[in-house]
């Protein structure tokens, strides 16, 4: 409910997620109750010596998604949908990977969501296992499509960049986190050059801190600029990342991320007369990503009905969320001492 709560008051419509390998139900019933349209997908891993107690069979995290596949896709009035989530090449078998790809084709809309090439000691251990990079093994396994999503994709070979478009995969550039983690810096510029589908988003809250998308437009035009110019990673080209980019890579661009005739209520209404929003800008983009920030959000709708009014959320329980988890931190507190 937390991370929802920042998600609607920063704007965001619609998130695509992978949680845990366990309690995913949780997340799922979250979703419904406050609103939002999403895309979740429980983690999957048949593979991890890190920390074997986040790790499954296959038969189970196979049995498992598809279960929660049949009771989630489809729920909310359709916004929300399945999309099954393998957590990276590393953690699962090549049998998990495959067989989790071809349960897409069960269910209209569901999509393929995964981490790839994010770090150089990662794409040495995928090397070592694999025999190619990452992008390669994927499309050697037939999993590479236009339903596949892949965060970060930063340590990728010329030959990967050639897949990624003639296989139509979405690129999902994480600028905040691949910062934070020392990860690297995607080659978006040129993904973008090349027509690949490139869309924002904030990874989670350990390797980022924050699920704030003006932070991620601010960061994934900054970042560039130092390697290519100040002309390069335009405020409307960024802008356009976070709203109609994210809706291309997650299929439902007929539906959202414009305003048009015909498609969903989804929008946010932002105040750029704040204080820290310059006064003459005659170019709203710029404004909203260099100078913009959750504080400028006054209103959020999601399919047609209000969830964030004038700082109020409308459809969770932000406040009762709160004062349980004050509660906690007491009892806590009290044993410790």
């Amino acid at each position: 409910m937390t991370g929802i709560a920042e998600l609607i008051r920063s704007g965001t419509t619609t998130i695509m997620d992978m949680g845990s390998v366990d309690n995913e139900e949780e997340i799922a019933a979250a979703v419904e109750e406050t609103g939002l349209r999403a895309f979740i997908g429980k983690a999957m891993m048949d593979s991890n010596d890190v920390y074997p107690p986040l790790r499954e069979s296959t038969d189970d995290a196979l049995r498992s998604t598809l279960k929660q596949a049949e009771q989630w896709h489809g729920k909310g009035a359709g916004r929300m949908k399945y999309a099954v989530a393998p957590r990276f090449v590393l953690s699962c078998s090549d049998r998990l990977l495959t067989e989790a790809h071809a349960m897409t084709a069960s269910f209209p809309g569901m999509l393929f969501h995964t981490h790839a090439a994010e770090n150089r000691r990662e794409m040495e251990a995928v090397r070592r296992r694999c025999g190619t990079d990452n992008i390669e093994f994927f499309e050697k396994l037939g999993i590479l499509r236009a339903n596949t999503c892949l965060a970060h994709c930063i340590w990728i070979s010329e030959t990967e960049v050639a897949l990624l478009r003639e296989r139509d995969a979405k690129v999902l550039h994480c600028p905040t986190s691949n910062l934070k983690l020392g990860s690297g810096i995607a080659r978006i510029p040129e993904l973008l050059s090349r027509g690949i589908s490139v869309s924002l988003g904030a990874d989670g809250a350990p390797c980022n801190n924050t699920l704030d998308m003006f932070q991620e437009m601010r960061l994934a035009a900054l970042i560039q600029k130092p390697l290519h110019g100040p002309s390069v990673m335009t405020a409307g080209a960024v802008f356009e990342l976070a709203t109609r980019g994210g809706a291309v890579a997650l299929g439902c661009d007929r539906e959202t991320g414009s305003l048009e005739s015909g498609k969903k209520a989804d929008l946010a209404l932002l105040d750029l007369g704040r204080l820290w929003n310059p006064a003459d800008e005659t170019n709203p983009y710029s404004a909203i990503v260099y100078s913009g920030s959750p504080e400028n959000v006054r209103f959020v709708m999601i399919d047609g009905a209000w969830v964030y009014r004038d700082g109020v959320h409308t459809t969770l329980r932000a406040g009762e969320a709160a004062d349980s988890a004050k509660k906690e931190l007491k009892l806590l507190l009290e044993r410790v001492h």
